[in-house]
Order: C-alpha cells, then structure tokens, then sequence
C-alpha cells in the first residue's frame, strides 16, 4: 500500500509541474497537464483491470477520451456520451462477467455474496451489496480483519459488538456506492484509502486516550466513505 501511495503521489506532483511548466509558456503545442492526468488515470485503468473492476477501469478511459478528444477524432462526442457509456457499460460487464475472487491477508471470498456476511472461521469477515442496501452487525470479539464491497449501494456496517486487540484491517471497495462505518471512540482509524471523485469523511472523533487502531485501506470511486464514532 505504501508503494502504491508513493508511486500515485509522484504522478500528481508530476502533474503539478507539467500545469505549472504550461502556464509559464513552455510547450504551448502539448497539454502536458492532460498527458501527465492520462497516465494517473491509465494506471487506475490497468489496476483495475486486473481485479475486474470494470467501472475504474472504463471511467478512466472516458475521462482521458474526454482529455483528448480532437486528437482522438471523437469530437462529435459529448462529454457526457462518454460518461454515459462508461457509466452503461461498467452496469454491462458487471453483470455478465463475475468479479475475480475478492482477496484480503491471503483469504478469499466469493464476491457473488451479495446482501449477507461472511464469516471465515478464523474470523475474517466479508460484506457486499449490489444494487441495494444493507445493514451489518459485525460482532467478533478478536477482530483482525474484513472486506466490504459496495456496488451501486449503500452498506452500512455496525461494529458495536467486536473488540480489538492492537489493530485490525478494513478492505473496502466502493464504486458508486455508500459505505457508513459505525466505529466505538476507543478506535482510531488509519485512512490508506484511494479516493477518485469520491469523499472519506469523519462524523465526532475518537477517544484521546485511544490505542486501538482500524486500517482503512482499498478503493472509492464515485462514492463517499463515512465513519461515524459511536
């Protein structure tokens, strides 16, 4: 997760430059802005291949259609065509194919598994829903670790009932969707969460004397993240 935060954060300086190095005059003939948000969003597009997440893979795709469009020679196309077909074809594709087995600390999870939870005998736990909504009541007294998904939904997890020893990982997986996380005040989170056109935001605060510690780590695309203190 580090790498991958590092290598996404040279491309967004990169970028900077290339605006800032545009500005002052240089290069007039090439947005090198443009270029250098392509290649961000090629390589969420090609990360997102692989996990057959075809939504982060076709909006990316749309967006640098978007950025390119005369050179492309699909100027007769609106930005919201483009946006639309993504948009259609993501719903297409993901209905059709199934989705790759859902991975986290080496266990796995059937990401068919919609609208119920999981729960792995060494207490790994996994939640996902589709095209709906949802409410979890995650209680497991040594909490290591879970995955959620939500796909054009809203889940909502409750963690009132699980204890954390030192820390636990959080694998979530958000597109177009809502993901509400119901967490005690004697938790801290962690956020390596990547967000692209979405929100990661926090309702109260922990405990100041807290020392457990929740890593949120994955994806949000098109879709916000809650976390609320309880």
């Amino acid at each position: 997760m580090r790498n991958k935060s590092v290598f996404t954060g040279i491309l967004f300086i990169l970028a900077g430059l290339a605006l800032l190095i545009n500005k002052l005059g240089y290069f007039q003939e090439i947005s090198l802005f443009n270029a250098f948000l392509s290649i961000i969003l090629l390589y969420h597009a090609i990360k997102n291949l692989r996990r057959r997440n075809f939504g982060g893979v076709l909006f990316p795709l749309a967006f640098i259609g978007i950025l390119f469009s005369k050179e492309l020679g699909i100027e007769s196309l609106s930005p919201w065509t483009l946006l639309a077909v993504a948009t259609l074809g993501s719903i297409g594709l993901s209905l059709i194919f199934k989705p790759k087995f859902y991975k986290i600390s080496s266990i796995e999870f059937d990401d068919e598994v919609l609208n119920r939870m999981e729960i792995n005998d060494d207490g790994a736990a996994f939640m996902s829903v589709k095209f709906s909504s949802g409410v979890r009541y995650l209680n497991i007294k040594d909490f290591k670790k879970a995955a959620a998904r939500s796909k054009f939904g809203d889940l909502k997890v409750y963690f009132d009932g699980s204890y954390i020893e030192d820390e636990a990982v959080m694998d979530v997986d958000v597109i177009f969707g809502n993901l509400t996380l119901f967490v005690p005040k004697e938790w801290v989170i962690i956020n390596h969460v990547d967000v692209i056109f979405g929100d990661f935001k926090y309702i109260g605060s922990p405990y100041e004397s807290s020392s457990k510690k929740l890593i949120v780590d994955g994806d949000v695309k098109f879709g916000d993240i809650k976390i609320i203190y309880v």
